[in-house]
């Protein structure tokens, strides 16, 4: 599986954990018809837009991430989710594996460049944007894990 391959699947992982809590929360659910949908991952309640973002927490800063192009993408949605992958290398991190809903209007964020020169979004997970609804059981930590790239998995 190369790296897009993987990025897709993390995605579609995601996108299937926050559909599921949202059933479970009695909402109905629909995926979007397209992987490259520019408006939304999901339909709920067929009527709100929904983004569900995967990502690994930046554990130094203590926020979320994704790449600035995703940002008005983030930000006109009705509902806006993040998965977060576990930390490979600090399996103790208190943010590993769970769901987290954004307000898509509301969230603070600000702009970073990684060691490896790609310019990214950061949201701060201690703002009142950013609330905690789930944690991911033992399969679904593990599923993600099983796919993640990371630069500590190579030390």
């Amino acid at each position: 599986m190369n790296g897009f391959q993987r990025i897709q699947k993390l995605g579609e992982i995601g996108e299937d954990i926050t559909s599921r809590f949202l059933r479970r929360s009695k909402r109905k659910v629909e995926y979007s018809s397209s992987y490259s949908d520019d408006k939304k991952d999901l339909i709920i309640d067929e009527q709100y837009t929904c983004e569900v973002k995967t990502c690994q927490p930046f554990v130094k800063k203590k926020c979320l991430s994704f790449r600035p192009e995703q940002l008005r993408k983030c930000r006109k949605v009705d509902e806006l989710y993040f998965v977060t992958i576990p930390a490979l290398f600090d399996s103790k991190y208190p943010h590993n594996g769970k769901l987290f809903s954004v307000h898509p209007k509301k969230f603070k964020f600000f702009r970073y460049t990684t060691k490896n020169k790609v310019e990214m979004i950061g949201i701060p997970l201690d703002q009142p944007a950013v609330k905690e609804v789930y944690r991911l059981n033992k399969r679904e930590k593990q599923q993600l894990m099983d796919l993640a790239s990371s630069f500590y998995r190579t030390k």
